[in-house]
């Protein structure tokens, strides 16, 4: 089988940095949007929608799909894409979309491990009030949280330095697993503490710690402060497992087409 191409755009999103470095890590092929040839007989995964492909491909010969990880963004249709996959089960259903969980990579792990308990939990995210809510109340209990964004070495060092990552949806009324984070949490084997999703899809009680936003700070110092330790760190080495071992990135693609 031929290995499909990975469209990606001009404009440069940090967010997806981590995205592109498992397909670089994957050993897929990478075009720009305008470099995509409709005509061909290849398969294309395109992940970013904006004003560089906005038009589409209309009568578009080759197979062309689109992998949605924004759950809080509206979605509609496409000219051209044959297909359209989300990372996350619920976000799939609400779309109407195939349901392809996302694989990780172990050397998505980008330097050396130094870990030690500098931080109870990593919480990197935009803060907005939902967000903010549970930083409060991490602190009010006494929590060491990493700062709120880091990129590059400084986000390495906050990942080896933690106990745990933590996650809260940032739409309440997009309450899916979010792909990139997973990727990431897997290759440093972190276990993951998060809000709890609308379905869990491939994840299950040893990978994930869940808990509803209203008690999602004491839920996350109970695990991370009070009760760490061998038993919280196994939710970590089974998530690295399942998605760096057992359906690495290379894999979660392949199984899908």
């Amino acid at each position: 089988m031929t290995d499909p191409i990975f469209v990606r755009t001009r404009h440069t999103y940090e967010s997806y940095a981590d995205l592109w470095r498992l397909v670089e890590l994957a050993g897929f092929p990478v075009c720009y949007a305008d470099e995509l040839d409709p005509a061909s007989d290849d398969t294309y995964i395109v992940i970013v929608r904006n004003g560089e492909n906005e038009a589409g491909w209309p009568d578009a010969r080759a197979r062309i799909i689109h992998w949605h990880l924004e759950p809080h963004v509206a979605y509609s249709t496409w000219a051209g894409v044959a297909e359209t996959w989300a990372a996350d089960q619920w976000h799939a259903e609400q779309i109407e979309a195939r349901y392809v969980p996302m694989g990780s990579d172990a050397r998505l792990k980008d330097g050396p491990d130094t870990r030690h308990a500098e931080y109870d939990v990593a919480y990197l995210g935009y803060m907005i009030p939902r967000r903010s809510d549970v930083l409060s109340g991490l602190a009010q209990r006494g929590a060491r949280v990493s700062p709120t964004s880091a990129w590059g070495d400084e986000r390495h060092k906050v990942l080896t330095h933690s106990t745990a990552y933590l996650h809260v949806h940032q739409v309440a009324e997009a309450p899916a697993i979010p792909a990139l984070r997973m990727v990431v949490a897997a290759a440093y084997s972190l276990p993951v503490i998060t809000e709890r999703p609308a379905r869990t899809g491939i994840f299950g009680c040893a990978q994930l710690l869940m808990s509803d936003h209203a008690h999602l700070a004491e839920f996350a110092w109970m695990w991370a402060v009070k009760e760490r330790g061998a038993f919280l760190q196994a939710f970590g080495d089974g998530l690295h497992r399942m998605l760096c071992d057992e359906l690495s990135f290379r894999r979660s693609v392949e199984v899908a087409l």
